[in-house]
């Protein structure tokens, strides 16, 4: 039994691969860990092979190794189109599957404060349709707790550093790259209110992509060097993209990396390893042609809101895929001024929501 219910709630980003939560106390937001200790939650759902329990999180991402028929992710996006989930010969609808991830959370947040918790703000796409808000807001409200708000990230991300840095009237580019998703926001703060004069971008680009074009790289050399094909679909198949989605973090930082997986595969009674060296330069040009289409989502959200690239007061990135130093020497050049990114880009959004819980409890 929790000491007493908290008195600030908590915000929610509801990401495309990750859910991050925030609180906001004493006038200071910060991020709350999971009961892994991890700030980060994957945004996959999977049902216990022996008992069918559901499973959220890191655990789910666990069983997606192994069971991969036993999965689903890529919630946020069935939640935006209305699909039905089928999961191991169960039928789901988005919003219950969003509602496991959200009690998670929830309960997460709850054991670390020895509080209950049932208030939060849950930030979603500035893209995102009125039946995904709605259905987002339900699921918000299944896992207990009062939704007082239905925020756009960049809203969030902005009031994150307008709380941080005391702004007062700017026009902000949020640059939105995560998990699955790409957005490019202008943004308007004017007097402590915020508004979304122009939104574009691609709801199907982010670093899921930059993790499959590695892993289909690091296959075909794999194949190349062993003669063993790597089945899509199968267990191997999400060992490797695992792999590859820390070989492309650790390319944030090391010009090279390599992909080792002992005991990945067998041929002819013989276990191999798989161990393929990557070149950040290799990594750059597979992504090299997504990222730089995102400039026509930059051209399209300025004309949009009537703006010139330098009406822009300042460049706010977001998303854990815009730590790639490709992604961040496209916006300076594209925009001809540094990007900012002092406030965690992963962090950001959720920061910003619990801003807003913050300001409402005010």
């Amino acid at each position: 039994m929790y000491k007493g219910k908290s008195s600030n709630g908590i915000g929610i980003e509801f990401g495309s691969s990750k859910i991050r939560t925030a609180l906001y106390h004493d006038e200071q937001a910060k991020m709350i860990k999971n009961r892994r200790g991890n700030e980060n939650t994957p945004v996959i759902f999977g049902l216990e092979k022996k008992s069918e329990r559901p499973v959220v999180g890191e655990a789910a991402k666990f069983l997606l190794r192994s069971a991969p028929t036993l999965c689903v992710t890529r919630v946020r996006e069935r939640l935006r189109y209305g699909l039905k989930l089928s999961v191991g010969g169960q039928h789901f609808t988005p919003t219950e599957v969003a509602a496991h991830l959200f009690q998670h959370v929830k309960r997460s947040a709850e054991e670390q404060l020895d509080e209950e918790v049932d208030r939060c703000v849950i930030t979603v796409p500035a893209n995102f349709a009125d039946p995904a808000r709605r259905a987002t807001r339900q699921a918000g409200e299944i896992a207990g707790m009062t939704v007082e708000r239905i925020v756009n990230e960049p809203t969030a991300a902005a009031l994150a550093y307008g709380h941080a840095e005391g702004i007062e009237e700017e026009h902000i580019m949020v640059y939105d790259l995560g998990g699955g998703t790409f957005d490019v926001s202008i943004v308007e703060y004017m007097d402590d209110v915020l508004d979304v004069a122009a939104s574009s971008g691609d709801p199907h680009l982010g670093g899921k992509d930059f993790d499959e074009a590695l892993r289909a790289h690091v296959a075909e050399r794999f194949e190349d060097e062993t003669g063993v094909a790597v089945e899509e679909g199968t267990g191997n198949h999400y060992r490797l993209l695992h792999a590859c989605e820390a070989a492309k973090k650790e390319l944030s930082f090391n010009r090279k990396t390599t992909v080792n997986i002992p005991f990945f595969a067998v041929q002819d009674g013989t276990p191999v390893d798989l161990n393929v060296t990557v070149r950040r330069s290799t990594f750059e040009d597979m992504i090299r042609p997504m990222i730089d289409r995102t400039e026509e989502a930059i051209e399209k959200a300025l004309s949009d809101a009537e703006l010139a690239r330098g009406d822009i007061d300042r460049i706010v990135l977001v998303g854990g895929s815009t730590r790639i130093p490709y992604v961040q020497t496209f916006v300076e050049e594209v925009m001809g001024r540094k990007p900012l990114k002092h406030i965690d880009p992963d962090k950001a959004v959720a920061l910003g929501a619990a801003v807003q819980i913050g300001k409402n409890s005010t």
